[in-house]
């Protein structure tokens, strides 16, 4: 039973994936978040990822949904690699 549901929750994260909405949420937080330096970004990112572990029904399906893009993002601001993966982790 455990593993139907694990599978339907992973399954609709991987659709947001492919409908374009983790992508297009990604883009929105970029052009939000260009002006400020990479240090803000990293704060900003983890806060959002933090609260908005309540959309989603599942730790699993929320991190497979957004860590990457939100990695992403931080990246893309200038954070270093490792630093950023390791804080959105924690």
């Amino acid at each position: 039973n455990t593993l139907v549901w694990f599978s339907v929750l992973v399954l609709m994260a991987d659709q947001l994936n492919k409908l374009g909405f983790i992508p297009w949420l990604s883009k929105i937080i970029a052009h939000s978040l260009g002006g400020f330096s990479w240090p803000i970004v990293l704060i900003l990112l983890i806060l959002f990822l933090f609260y908005s572990h309540y959309l989603f029904a599942s730790a699993t399906a929320h991190v497979s949904a957004m860590y990457a893009a939100l990695l992403g993002v931080a990246v893309a601001a200038g954070a270093p690699p490792l630093f950023s993966a390791l804080m959105l982790g924690f």
